[in-house]
């Protein structure tokens, strides 16, 4: 029998098998990238990797920043220290920072070695942040891992929003990008700086906290969502560029919305529209979040999220930059491109609803 005849005579059932395998591979490759991803992800961070650590927490006067502190004393890091601007002092003169710090050493055994302190300054002032990491590590010796949780979201409809009279925008690049810069580059100079003719003693891991809202495009993030994407291509760059000095390994943290005072005072003034959207997601509980954070530090994830959605956004966007389960990743590709379709026609119709119930009350 020739090639052609077994081939004329069997073509339906090799199609039927084409197309199964191409539906039945990624969706089963999805299905296990997923579950693998959140099995991991749930499993504590071993104390033994925190354990004798110097830990800098940058914005750690509540939120995301505070719940790490609190994680990272209990699973006996040798010295945690907090930072924060410290300027909401109340009438007894104390700041959020201050009680975090008091927090922190509340929850610690009275027999832990834990050293808790704490530094104020604001990390969009350059010369303050250089200045900080320099007491920093002056005070408490050299940094092993520094978590950058610092940000701040001021969401607002882009057309709507008076450039002449609001520089949203550049508050945002300030805090949100320029922040991060000033402390990783503040605290490696000072390493530079304090380790003189010896060699510097960098930290091990750099931690940034970014949002998934820079990767989904989100009416009225337009200043946040941008400022977030920033840190990311930054994060890109320096991820390969921050390995000639000791092998400083740099990690990429995208949370979803977190239950936070942080989010409470953003819901009072954020746009109808970009509430609808995000009404799609639950909130995460900032604990909850802090150990995701944590265990993904702990496996050395360069890029990842505790989000279903933001799985496959975080794959989409990974661009050139390592990732976990690559074959699984590949394999899922089609997956990937059918959801973050679904995704975009979905925030459409959601701008369109919004447009025509707009219509009607008007």
């Amino acid at each position: 029998m020739s090639f052609t005849t077994l081939f004329t005579e069997n073509f339906w059932e090799l199609v039927t098998v084409v197309i199964s395998c191409g539906i039945i591979v990624p969706v089963a490759s999805f299905l296990t990238l997923v579950g693998l991803s959140f099995t991991l992800l749930k499993v504590p961070i071993s104390p033994k990797k925190v354990q004798g650590k110097h830990i800098l927490v940058v914005g750690a006067s509540s939120g995301l920043g505070k719940a790490v502190a609190l994680e990272v004393a209990r699973l006996g890091a040798s010295k945690v220290t907090l930072t924060a601007r410290g300027t909401d002092s109340d009438s007894q003169g104390k700041s959020r920072l201050d009680y975090a710090v008091e927090e922190v050493k509340n929850s610690l055994d009275s027999n832990s070695t834990v050293v808790v302190s704490s530094a104020k300054f604001d990390v969009g002032n350059k010369e303050q942040t250089q200045g900080a990491m320099n007491n920093i590590l002056s005070e408490n010796g050299p940094v092993d891992w520094v978590i950058v949780c610092s940000g701040n979201a001021e969401p607002f409809m882009f057309v709507n929003n008076d450039s002449s009279a609001s520089n949203v925008e550049e508050r945002m690049m300030k805090v949100n990008f320029m922040g991060p810069v000033n402390v990783i580059k503040g605290l490696l100079f000072a390493c530079k700086e304090q380790a003189g003719n010896e060699a510097p003693h960098y930290p091990s891991k750099v931690l940034l906290v970014s949002s998934l809202a820079a990767l989904f495009p989100i009416p009225g993030y337009a200043a946040y969502g941008s400022s977030k994407a920033a840190l990311k291509g930054l994060a890109e760059v320096l991820r390969t560029e921050l390995r000639l000095y000791d092998g400083i390994q740099l990690q990429v943290y995208f949370p979803s919305n977190l239950d936070t005072p942080g989010l409470a005072k953003e819901n009072e003034t954020k746009p109808e529209l970009t509430k609808q959207i995000e009404g799609i997601a639950d909130t995460i509980p900032a604990k909850v979040a802090a150990q995701t954070l944590l265990t993904g530090m702990g496996l050395g994830w360069y890029m990842y999220t505790g989000d279903l959605v933001g799985v496959i956004a975080c794959a989409i966007s990974n661009n050139m930059t390592p990732r976990y389960f690559n074959f699984l990743q590949i394999l899922s590709a089609p997956i990937f491109v059918i959801v973050s379709e679904a995704v975009a026609l979905l925030f459409e119709h959601e701008v369109r609803t919004f447009k025509n119930k707009q219509k009607t009350n008007h």
